[in-house]
């Protein structure tokens, strides 16, 4: 699935997401899992700077918001890897933690990288 693609159909699931407060669904965009809430809330999420750049690993309410203001900061493309719901991001920062660079960035090691693709 190529990028274009990938961000429309993650339009068309954020679109959903907001249409809904029960009930919760998960699905797989581009070989990735997207999960949606089951209330509204926090959302927990694995970026990437360009093609094997370093990852991000935090949580916001509204990714596409998120997104559009990390992109404002960054000189190379963001890359949606995976988007779960609920406030996970302490425990992957702890999981994470051997791969950590500086706040919430980290190496984009092995490991991250199997857990993102699931």
């Amino acid at each position: 699935m190529d990028r274009r693609a990938f961000t429309e159909e993650l339009r068309r699931l954020t679109e959903l997401r907001s249409r809904s407060v029960s009930g919760g669904t998960n699905a797989r965009v581009g070989g990735y899992l997207l999960a949606r809430n089951r209330v509204p809330g926090w959302m927990t999420y694995v970026i990437q700077r360009g093609d094997a750049g370093p990852v991000k690993i935090g949580r916001t309410h509204d990714i596409r918001t998120r997104m559009a203001s990390l992109g404002t900061a960054s000189a190379e493309p963001l890359a949606l890897l995976l988007l779960l719901s609920g406030d996970m991001e302490a425990d992957l920062h702890r999981r994470f933690r051997a791969h950590r660079l500086e706040g919430e960035w980290f190496r984009p090691a092995a490991e991250i990288m199997t857990f993102v693709r699931g």
